[in-house]
């Protein structure tokens, strides 16, 4: 595994860590919320910035330029998302002390998500060369995962703005807000699960094959004339050991008795 592999595995750990910690904050005990609300918030950038040095490390991948998707590299496009998502990060730190900053916040959150699907959905259409391992399954369940992730930042930015704009309505807002993350954080984890556990086709092909080599049926060798076995022929083939024929011999010879036609039986001695 290269730098770039572990930096990427580490920064999806912190982004799932730091997701679950991030809805803590909204417990109904402010000294507990804000405690929890840094904490994930560090975990955020912790995971941003091992991302970005990812993708610095990632090997360039030519884009698809005739595609919607393809505006820039795949490490690109990942990088940028990674990029928005440190001042999104800076953004919420600040937004503690000035909270009219949380919705430009929340909403940075939803466009670095939406630049990170794009990059997820360029590399299931146009898989990096360089990665071996490289699973359709997996990679569409991780692009399920981002896009539930962006659904997730929607509802938050959303309900931010909302909350800002009308602060008595801050206890409904953040109630429904809460039941959707719920249902959505249900989903997103079952896709992150699935992206990782479910079969890698490409590994097993070569397993597949030499099973199916194994169990399937054998070739049959070629019929022989021959009655002996191919490796004992050079034994027992010799001149004394063929087998008799008979023969039907016209006898040219005419005799004085009463039959035109005699039989000989010619033979070998065995």
């Amino acid at each position: 595994m290269t730098a770039a592999q572990k930096l990427e595995k580490a920064s999806g750990i912190f982004f799932f860590s730091g997701f679950l910690l991030s809805k803590l904050q909204y417990l109904p005990f402010p000294l507990v919320s804000a405690i929890f609300r840094f904490i994930s918030l560090g975990i955020y950038f912790l995971a941003y910035g091992s991302w970005s040095i990812a993708c610095l490390l990632h090997p360039d991948h030519n884009e698809h330029h005739h595609k919607w998707y393809g505006f820039a590299q795949i490490k690109e496009q990942l990088l940028f998302s990674s990029f928005v998502g440190l001042v999104a990060t800076v953004l919420s730190v600040a937004a503690v002390l000035v909270p009219v900053l949380f919705p430009p916040a929340a909403w940075l959150f939803l466009i670095g998500n939406v630049l990170w699907a794009i990059g997820e959905y360029h590399k299931l259409k146009n898989p990096p060369q360089s990665k071996e391992d490289f699973s359709y399954t997996q990679q569409k369940n991780y692009l399920y995962y981002a896009i539930t992730s962006c659904a997730i930042s929607l509802v938050t930015a959303i309900s931010a703005t909302l909350i800002v704009a009308f602060p008595p309505l801050t206890i409904p807002i953040t109630i429904f807000s809460l039941l959707l993350y719920v249902g959505l954080g249900a989903l997103a984890f079952e896709y992150w699960l699935n992206s990782k556990t479910s079969e890698n086709r490409q590994s097993i092909k070569g397993s597949y094959h030499q099973m199916s080599d194994s169990l399937g049926p054998t070739i049959s060798p070629k019929p022989s004339n021959s009655l002996e076995p191919n490796f004992t022929k050079d034994i027992f083939n010799k001149s004394e050991d063929k087998v008799s024929e008979i023969e039907l011999i016209p006898i040219n010879t005419h005799e004085e008795s009463d039959h035109e036609y005699g039989f000989q039986i010619p033979t070998s001695s065995l």
